[in-house]
């Protein structure tokens, strides 16, 4: 177990406790950027994730997530004194949209890529558990359809799923 860790290790570890479940680096920038910028992310990710406190998940469809580990919740459980009350309390608030939205991203995950044709092969999944329960390939004409395309599909999914067995 460290000897001791700073402050942006702690919060990050803190924050991810408190989703209690995978988050990509893209979600923390977005939700911690103001006090945790893209590099020091990077590399705060990268030295907790070294040091066995987080663990990267690779799902079937999607970004690369992480997850805290066993010995991060006991270095977290011995150092989280030194995260004031108000700052815990600030990142718990900011866990409850951070994990919806994780949770939304980790279920209904999203890709596209530009082929050689010009047209752009976007690929839909429905995961649960980290398994694909459905998964969709179309190809939209332009960027712009296949990033509208992605961006609708978490809220047309349940439906179209749903669809399957009416």
């Amino acid at each position: 177990m460290p000897a001791r860790l700073p402050k942006e290790k702690l919060r990050l570890l803190y924050l991810l406790q408190c989703c209690n479940c995978p988050i990509s680096a893209e979600e923390l920038l977005e939700f911690c950027g103001d006090w945790l910028p893209f590099f020091s992310l990077q590399t705060t990710v990268f030295s907790l994730s070294d040091a066995g406190l987080i663990r990267p998940v690779v799902p079937v469809a999607g970004d690369r997530r992480y997850l805290i580990t066993e010995a991060g919740r006991a270095a977290l459980n011995e150092f989280k004194v030194n995260i004031p009350l108000s700052e815990r309390e600030s990142l718990q608030a900011l866990s409850v949209p951070l994990a919806a939205k994780a949770r939304t991203a980790s279920t209904y995950p999203t890709a596209y890529h530009k082929q050689a044709n010009g047209q752009y092969m976007v690929n839909l999944y429905i995961l649960e558990q980290g398994s694909a329960l459905l998964s969709l390939q179309m190809i939209a004409a332009s960027m712009d359809q296949a990033e509208s395309i992605c961006r609708a599909w978490p809220a047309r999914a349940p439906k179209i799923y749903a669809s399957l067995f009416s």
